[in-house]
């Protein structure tokens, strides 16, 4: 695209600022056009093993130099593998983006399993938690990608994890930090 755009402008700091744009506005169309998709129709469920998922996500970011730990171990599921791993890479990328860091780990309960992402950054205002998982709320006024987006991710892994027969908490961690958890059915 950048042969196009020096055709139009003739300076290339203002064609990168161009190309960049262009991308977000891509990219937050992507965002909103899957999150109306995953209301409307589910991928099939099929056995994921969750812990090869799991830490695929973590040597994903090995792989670009971020440390991201994993501890437990995930049975295998019924689930939706594409949706499923969207909705952990969304709260890996949050916990990093806001918080700093990212720590996953795995909890059985009975017949459920929690994948649970913690951070140390600095929460989020009580007041705020409820709203986090509706559709374009976001708890910064920007709207700037580079700084959190369109306001449809927690929506969208609120959405996924529902559709695969979960749900997602959320919660500040006493002594500080965040904590997002998507709890799942094992059978």
């Amino acid at each position: 695209a950048l042969p196009i755009c020096a055709e139009l402008l003739d300076d290339a700091a203002a064609c990168q600022d161009f190309e960049r744009d262009i991308a977000e506005m891509e990219s937050m169309i992507q965002d909103t056009l899957d999150y109306l998709r995953g209301q409307a129709q589910g991928a099939p469920m099929v056995r994921v093993q969750l812990q090869a998922l799991l830490q695929s996500v973590v040597d994903d970011h090995a792989l670009a130099g971020v440390a991201v730990t994993l501890q437990g171990t995930a049975p295998p599921i019924e689930a939706q593998p594409g949706p499923l791993r969207r909705c952990v890479d969304n709260l890996v990328g949050n916990a990093l983006r806001y918080g700093g860091s990212a720590r996953i780990s795995v909890v059985r309960t009975g017949g459920d399993v929690t994948v649970i992402v913690d951070d140390d950054g600095p929460g989020v205002p009580e007041a705020e938690l409820a709203r986090m998982t509706s559709p374009f709320e976001r708890l910064e006024s920007s709207r700037a990608r580079a700084s959190g987006g369109a306001g449809l991710g927690l929506a969208i892994v609120s959405a996924l994890a529902a559709a695969n027969g979960g749900k997602l908490t959320l919660v500040n961690r006493d002594g500080g930090g965040f904590r997002a958890a998507v709890t799942l059915p094992v059978a």
